[in-house]
C-alpha cells in the first residue's frame, strides 16, 4: 500500500512540476526570504539571487505525524 501511494505521489508531483514548467514559471528548491514587494512585484531572495514576480507561493512542505494514541507507535514501525 505504502510502494502504491509513493507512486502515486511521485506521479502527481511530476504532473505539477511539467505544469508549472509549460507555464514559465521559476521552481525554486531552497529556504528564502520575502524581502518585501515593489513597483514590479513581490521581491524573494534565495540562494543568494533575488527573485521577482507578479504572484508568489508558498510550499512549505508537511511532516507525517503520528498521534499520541498509546500503542499506536510501535504498531506504525513495524
Amino acid at each position: 500500500m505504502v510502494a502504491r501511494k509513493d507512486n502515486v505521489v511521485k506521479m502527481l508531483v511530476s504532473g505539477v512540476a511539467m505544469q508549472m514548467k509549460g507555464a514559465k514559471v521559476t521552481v525554486v528548491a531552497a529556504p528564502a526570504k520575502v524581502a518585501g514587494k515593489n513597483a514590479e512585484g513581490f521581491v524573494v531572495t534565495a540562494d543568494g539571487k533575488e527573485y521577482v514576480g507578479k504572484k508568489l507561493i508558498i510550499a512549505s512542505g508537511s511532516v507525517a505525524a503520528v498521534p499520541p494514541i498509546p500503542g499506536l507507535k510501535e504498531s506504525v514501525a513495524a
